[in-house]
Formats: structure tokens, C-alpha cells, sequence
């Protein structure tokens, strides 16, 4: 029977030392993969504004430190509630993803808005936070307006779980591409704007400053960004109103 204990005994301690250990890797790699997370986020805000972090083949040119760096040194970060009024306490840097992406049975409440000044003009870019509903996902991204907050600077997703070859194509340069200078604000309005189903060529023959070709045999993705990307302005629109007669643009 003093033999039998001993072998539950050492097993015992076996168990309870590799519970431990495991335990501690565990909480060491959520660590990681959080700041990996955050590091990403940063990545596609950069991506976004223009700053060229990547090379014409997608590869990264700037290491963590240097985003980290070039973060800390020239972006200015602000947090609005779901009402477009500025958050004083909160710190982008600090949300969890269910603050900004909402979960299943909560919806995000905070919005954070990267503000990056051109050291020579003075001229401001900035980048919302966008997320919402795809086909089979939550979709998460930037979208980055110029000075006046009329015109689309770029386009980024740094998260989600489309269909590779169909609602996954919005993370492609093909797609992302038509973005930039398409106008959300113009007229004293703003637009609404739309990813049309085939080629804008085709709905808006003149052409159209506020439309992009949608996804070939995705349409529940194309509507779903159509959807969250307008919805998503519209929370921002009394800062962005703010802003753009701060910087006399009205």
C-alpha cells in the first residue's frame, strides 16, 4: 500500500508541476499574442494613412520597433463614444477588440479615430476604425480621409474569415486599390457610399465618386462592407464635421 501511495504521490506532483508550467506558458503567449495583435492593428493604420511600411511585392519594410517608433512619434490617437463625442480617459492603445468590434450580443462603443500631420504642408490624414458583418465573419479594418475628411486615403483589413478566393479577395490590392479618392463627403453631404454588385461602369455609366466594383460571387460580403463602412462614418460624422472646420474646409 506505501509503494502504491508513493506512486500517486509522485504523480501526483508530476501533474500539479506540469499544470503550472503550462499554465505559465499559457499566460506568456496571450501576452504575446495580444502585443502581436496590437502590432498588426498599428501595421494596418500606417497601411492605411500611406506610410510605407510594406513593398510593392506586400512584404514588411519596417520592423515592430520602428512602427512602434514611428507610432509613438507621429500618430495622435482619439477615442469617440458611440455618439461621436471625444472619450478623454480612453486610450486607443488600451481597447480590447470587443470595444471596437462588438461581440455577438454587444455592440462596439468605442471609436477610435489616428490622426497623422505632413511635417512640411501642416495637412492632417486621418483613420477610422471600421468593422461589421461580412458573409461568414466580423470584417475589421481602417479607412484613412484626407485633410478635409472628403476623400479616401486607403483602405485596410487587418482581420477575417471570408471565403479565401471570394469575400476574402477584400484584403487584395485589386479591390483595395479603388478606394483611394473616392469621395465620402461631397456637395455640403455625405455620401452614401456603395460596392455595387459587377462594375460601377455598369450602374453608373457617367462613372461615380463614391462607388467600387464589389467582389465577383460575394455579394453578402460586398453588401455587408457596404453596410458597416457607411454606418460606421456616420458615428464619426459629428468629430469629422469638427475637424473639417477646424481645418476650414466647410
Amino acid at each position: 500500500m506505501r509503494e502504491e501511495l508513493k506512486i500517486v504521490g509522485f504523480a501526483a506532483i508530476v501533474c500539479i508541476i506540469c499544470s503550472l508550467l503550462l499554465s505559465a506558458a499559457y499566460s506568456q503567449l496571450v501576452d504575446q499574442q495580444v502585443r502581436n495583435v496590437k502590432l498588426d492593428q498599428k501595421y494596418n493604420v500606417l497601411k492605411a494613412l500611406g506610410v510605407p511600411v510594406i513593398n510593392e511585392k506586400g512584404k514588411k519594410v519596417m520592423t515592430p520597433d520602428e512602427v512602434e517608433q514611428f507610432f509613438s512619434a507621429h500618430i495622435e490617437a482619439t477615442v469617440l463614444d458611440m455618439n461621436g463625442n471625444i472619450l478623454p480617459d480612453a486610450k486607443a492603445d488600451e481597447l480590447t477588440d470587443a470595444q471596437i468590434a462588438g461581440l455577438s450580443n454587444k455592440p462596439k462603443d468605442h471609436f477610435p479615430i489616428y490622426a497623422l500631420t505632413d511635417p512640411e504642408t501642416g495637412d492632417r490624414r486621418y483613420a477610422i476604425h471600421i468593422s461589421g458583418k461580412g458573409l461568414w465573419s466580423t470584417l475589421k479594418g481602417y479607412l484613412a480621409l484626407d485633410n478635409c475628411l472628403q476623400s479616401v486615403v486607403g483602405i485596410t483589413f487587418y482581420e477575417h474569415k471570408e471565403t479565401p478566393g471570394l469575400g476574402g479577395e477584400v484584403d487584395k490590392p485589386w479591390f483595395q486599390d479603388q478606394f483611394p479618392e473616392k469621395l465620402v463627403y461631397a456637395n455640403g453631404n455625405y455620401n452614401n457610399f456603395r460596392v455595387v454588385k459587377g462594375k460601377v461602369v455598369d450602374v453608373y455609366p457617367k462613372g461615380a465618386d463614391h462607388a467600387v466594383d464589389g467582389i465577383p460571387g460575394a455579394t453578402m460580403t460586398s453588401k455587408g462592407l457596404q453596410r458597416f463602412m457607411n454606418g460606421d462614418i456616420a458615428t464619426y460624422r459629428p468629430y469629422l464635421d469638427q475637424l473639417r472646420a477646424e481645418a476650414g474646409c466647410e
